[in-house]
């Protein structure tokens, strides 16, 4: 559980809205809280939904994660592209 505190306005949370994990509430400020608006709550006026978005099978934040499940795959630095860099 994370409780933004954040006032309201814009596309900030309002204060009191509860996000599923940290990630959520930062992909919301990212890329808007209407493109994430299943992964929190505001808890000013809807409390009585509070079980129903625990018990939800989906987060459409949870796609931005990795799955921790399996290890992680390790990339060396300078080794991620095949293709020749230049800058300027």
């Amino acid at each position: 559980m994370f409780l933004s505190s954040a006032g309201g306005g814009g596309e900030i949370a309002p204060k009191g809205a509860m996000f599923v994990c940290a990630a959520a509430s930062s992909l919301s400020v990212l890329k808007g809280l209407e493109e994430f608006e299943g992964d929190y709550i505001d808890l000013t006026n809807e409390t009585d939904r509070f079980l129903e978005f625990y018990a939800q099978d989906f987060y459409k934040s949870c796609d931005y994660c990795q799955d921790y499940s399996k290890p992680s795959e390790k990339i060396l630095a300078a080794i991620q592209t095949r293709e020749v860099l230049r800058i300027g």
